[in-house]
């Protein structure tokens, strides 16, 4: 899941590249916590 987080991320970040700042780091991040955090109340 963690992968299918980081594949998300990448996907993102080559659509905006211009978008990679700290606040695009800042929502990668938060996109990957809530990411886990579905997948863990899933399980």
């Amino acid at each position: 899941m963690l992968g299918l987080a980081l594949n998300f991320a990448s996907t993102h970040q080559a659509e905006n590249p211009r978008g990679f700042s700290e606040v695009g780091e800042n929502k990668q991040l938060l996109i990957t916590i809530v990411v886990k955090r579905i997948y863990l109340f899933i399980i």
